[in-house]
């Protein structure tokens, strides 16, 4: 009777402890389904975030392999995604985005920014971040309207809005750049300075469109008349410039003026 009793303790102690220990895998379980549930929304949000960037992405590991791309990255090159999925190399995605020209990271990659023009003219920034484990995680980002407005700002800082000729600004820096040629060697300069009589007359008689077409036309003239490292300017009004140096003339200033006065002569049709 006492080994019947204390195998009932023990049956009944060791029930409790399988009472116990499925408990503790209930509750372990259930730990696990939450986690596992908190990180399928994370890597959701993560991917969300990552496929609605502005910039493309793309993570490479320590030995040059595509690790992490998005999908803008694919639709800035005009990649398929399928073509990347393989883990390609650096040098493999350089290609495929047209990008074999750039030597890329080197073998510890360094913090930079550059920028390179596509095939299609259109503009890349690329930023290079290493990271600890040694690969890097590059960014990339269409910049071709930022890129074409600086240079339209840049374009107009320096030259005439109506006929693209120099305006004042750079010519004066054009000709202080010959007249320290001229100081440093003897170079000669030449300013060749022209008006055009009467014009008042167009704007007055046919209108102020045709009176631009006719800078415009003057303009056009000036500049194939000007020998290669000359400089036409627009002053104002009708007046006009020609900076040269001596190394600009392949033939005398004064057959340069009379050639621009003989083709300046010439008629000019404005609108018929």
């Amino acid at each position: 009777v006492g080994d019947i009793a204390r195998a009932v303790v023990v049956l009944e102690h060791s029930l409790s402890e399988r009472d116990q220990l499925r408990d503790d895998v209930f509750r372990q379980n259930t730990i696990l389904t939450e986690r596992e549930r908190q990180l399928q929304e994370q890597n959701e949000r993560f991917d969300a975030a990552l496929n609605n960037m502005s910039q493309g992405l793309c993570m490479f590991g320590a030995h040059g392999r595509l690790k992490v791309f998005n999908a803008q990255f694919c639709r800035i090159y005009n990649i398929a995604p399928d073509a990347l999925e393989a883990e390609p190399t650096h040098a493999d995605v350089r290609e495929l985005a047209g990008l074999a020209d750039w030597s890329g990271p080197e073998s510890r990659p360094h913090r930079r920014s550059l920028t390179r023009t596509l095939a299609d003219e259109r503009c890349v920034e690329i930023t290079v971040e290493p990271m600890a484990d040694g690969g890097w995680v590059e960014t990339h980002e269409d910049v071709t309207a930022s890129v074409t407005a600086q240079a339209r700002i840049a374009h107009l800082a320096t030259h005439d809005a109506l006929t693209g000729l120099s305006n004042r600004a750079l010519l004066a820096d054009r000709l202080a750049a010959a007249l320290a040629g001229h100081a440093h060697d003897g170079r000669a300069v030449t300013v060749i300075c022209h008006d055009l009589d009467d014009f008042k007359g167009i704007n007055d008689t046919l209108g102020h469109p045709a009176g631009d077409e006719l800078l415009r036309q003057v303009g056009r003239r000036l500049t194939m008349l000007c020998p290669p490292g000359g400089t036409v300017a627009r002053l104002g009004g009708d007046e006009f410039a020609v900076v040269l140096s001596e190394a600009d003339l392949p033939v005398g200033v004064l057959a340069l003026a009379d050639e621009v006065l003989t083709q300046l002569r010439r008629p000019f049709i404005l609108a018929g």
